[in-house]
């Protein structure tokens, strides 16, 4: 089990790590994105994130775990898909993508921590 001062720690490195992604979702070689380009951004590394886990799952895991991590590809990629297939100039689809990623963090205490 972690201290807070520790769970206090890893949410610090991650707002510093986030930064730069952050940065990158606005902006691409072509100049900053539109609306809809930041929306479609945020929502495909969502779902890339999660399809690592189950790689952590695969290496490190067992089958219950591989199966959570499965469900939650399955639960990101909904959201993802919802909201890429909201209007382009919408701000619903960029709302749902980043709560999304709001909810990753979660996810990630409450099945590895708890």
């Amino acid at each position: 089990m972690l201290t807070v001062m520790e769970d206090t720690l890893y949410l610090l490195l991650g707002i510093v790590a986030v930064a730069p992604f952050l940065w990158k979702a606005q902006f691409s070689s072509k100049g900053k994105r539109s609306l809809g380009g930041v929306t479609k951004f945020l929502s495909l590394n969502l779902v890339f994130a999660a399809v690592v886990y189950v790689g952590f799952a695969l290496v490190w895991g067992d089958a219950v775990w591989l199966a959570v991590e499965v469900g939650g590809v399955g639960f990101y990629a909904t959201i993802a898909y919802v909201a890429v297939n909201r209007p382009s100039d919408s701000r619903e689809g960029l709302l749902l993508a980043g709560f999304g990623w709001m909810l990753h963090p979660v996810w990630d205490a409450v099945l590895h921590l708890y």
